[in-house]
């Protein structure tokens, strides 16, 4: 359990034991010390900056962008601004990834087909909202398979109610926070250009 360290931080979880963990919080300076966790932790910056040492370099969260953390790393977290940070994290079993790569695609509200998701191997790149839509985008254009993960699925706890608030998002303009590509290596590249390798 988390100690919170000041009155004016505060965490909120999911207490739905039947759905993915979830959590929402704010803190005000220092927020946890190193630790790991056996899920992927995939969260997302609502307010202020947050700042973590990850893979051996001090990483720097801001607003609207996504954090990938997998299983069994290291991790700690911490203000990078004086007036705190918000966010938004959820927890999910590597069994759980394994369940979803045999269920059926995602379908928007332009009735585009997605796949489902990837198996290894896989590269990860980063990339702010607008960098997401436009490779997003391109990746349509080029035909090929895309596994999207938008804001609103953050707020539910199971595949049905993902599916339903993925198929209310402007399909034109999806609130991205993630997006999983698969198809020849020289289309993959040019639909990713711009984007960095994540670190």
């Amino acid at each position: 359990m988390i100690e919170l360290p000041n009155t004016n931080d505060w965490i909120v979880r999911n207490s739905d034991p039947n759905s993915l963990e979830r959590i929402e919080a704010f803190f005000t300076d220092h927020a946890y010390e190193s630790h790991r966790h056996d899920t992927f932790a995939i969260g997302r910056t609502l307010t202020g900056v947050q700042s973590f040492h990850y893979r051996g370099e001090m990483k720097h969260s801001q607003p609207g962008m996504t954090m990938v953390l997998h299983p069994d790393e290291k991790h700690d977290g911490e203000s990078g601004s004086r007036d705190g940070f918000r966010y938004r994290m959820v927890y999910v079993e590597p069994a759980t990834l394994q369940e979803i790569m045999k269920g059926k695609p995602y379908i928007d509200a332009n009735g585009y087909e997605y796949g489902n998701m990837l198996g290894q191997p896989m590269l990860v790149f980063e990339g702010d909202l607008s960098g997401m839509q436009k490779a997003h985008r391109k990746a349509i254009e080029q035909d090929l398979t895309i596994i999207p993960y938008v804001h609103a699925m953050f707020s539910t706890g199971n595949d049905e109610d993902n599916r339903a608030v993925f198929l209310a998002d402007d399909a034109n303009q999806l609130n991205l926070v993630g997006l999983a590509l698969r198809g020849p290596k020289k289309v993959v590249d040019k639909a990713i250009k711009g984007l960095s390798l994540h670190q």
